[in-house]
């Protein structure tokens, strides 16, 4: 992992609100399971086509505007998948804030992000 990278999302506020099904907070709706690591958080969902597709296209899009961020995709046959997204120190935190299972409206969501905004990690 490369540790010199800035944790900084390249997205502004406006971008994670409209892009929110194409990022970790829309496809952590669909976790059956999330689990906190020493350096992330684990994600298990069933096992389908559609959602191994989901979280390709997920990945994909966070790399781009998080590349501080680590994914490492597991399948258990039949059962279900995991993502583990991990990253450099202080990330177990700042995933949970992002991905909290309350309700998603703009409006709630925004203390999360002003929070972010504050602490420089979304522009």
């Amino acid at each position: 992992m490369t540790t010199n990278l800035p944790i900084a999302c390249t997205l502004s506020r406006e971008q994670l609100a409209a892009d929110r099904e194409t990022l970790l907070p829309g496809l952590a709706d669909h976790a059956i399971q999330r689990t906190p690591l020493p350096s992330g958080m684990r994600l298990r969902f069933p096992a389908t086509a559609e959602r191994m597709r989901q979280i390709d296209t997920v990945v994909r899009r966070e790399r781009e505007c998080c590349p501080f961020l680590e994914f490492r995709v597991g399948l258990a046959l039949g059962e279900s998948l995991t993502l583990d997204v991990t990253g450099p120190e202080g990330i177990a935190g700042l995933l949970a804030e992002l991905v909290d299972p309350v309700p998603v409206d703009p409006v709630l969501a925004a203390p999360v992000l002003v929070g972010w905004l504050d602490r420089g990690i979304v522009g």
